[in-house]
């Protein structure tokens, strides 16, 4: 049963990283704004995961 729950987690995490817009190509300014978003991405992905079971 964790088994299933890593590998559903894994997949979803590759349709994020998938589904990003062009627009997400990082340069040097961005690198804070970055984490930020790596933070924001890894508490939603936490609270899905959750939520879930």
């Amino acid at each position: 049963m964790c088994q299933e729950n890593n590998e559903e987690t894994t997949d979803r995490r590759r349709e994020v990283q998938t589904a990003a817009p062009p627009e997400t190509i990082v340069t040097p300014s961005d690198t804070s704004n970055l984490e930020c978003h790596i933070c924001r991405l890894k508490v939603l992905t936490k609270v899905k995961t959750d939520l879930d079971g």
